[in-house]
């Protein structure tokens, strides 16, 4: 069974003061989607199939990135807090559902962060992967 590792976030005070005002009014106003995209606090939500093509996109692209860092399994599992089967299984595709939490975490620890353009319609969805 894999270890869960749980880091602490770095936020600013007033990073964390905002989250915690949205958290808080999002817990009193309970507003729908609807609200959400009229008042603007929100946007158009990406469906399921968009959600596992972006997945799929980036985690194409996970083991050429980690081997141009030179790194192995173990490396990755001492910057990541993973065991190496869910790096291996994360990287075959084997785990066919990580979150962008594992994906950004995964990244962070070659040096890399996770951005998504936007493309003309008619082009392949593009997942950018840029330090």
């Amino acid at each position: 069974m894999a270890r869960r590792v749980f880091r602490k976030r770095s936020q600013t005070p007033a990073e964390e003061a905002h989250e915690a005002a949205v958290r808080e009014r999002f817990q009193r106003e309970r507003p729908s989607l609807r609200k959400l995209l009229e008042s603007g606090d929100g946007t158009e939500p990406m469906t399921q199939h968009e959600y596992f093509e972006l997945q799929v996109a980036c985690r194409e692209r996970l083991r050429p990135l980690r081997e141009a860092a030179g790194l192995s399994l173990s490396d990755m599992a001492a910057r990541t807090g993973m065991d190496r089967a869910a790096i291996q299984k994360l990287e075959s595709g084997v785990h066919a559902n990580p979150t962008i939490s594992t994906i950004n975490r995964y990244l962070h620890a070659i040096g890399k962060r996770l951005v998504v353009s936007i493309v003309d319609e008619g082009t392949d969805a593009q997942v950018a992967v840029g330090s």
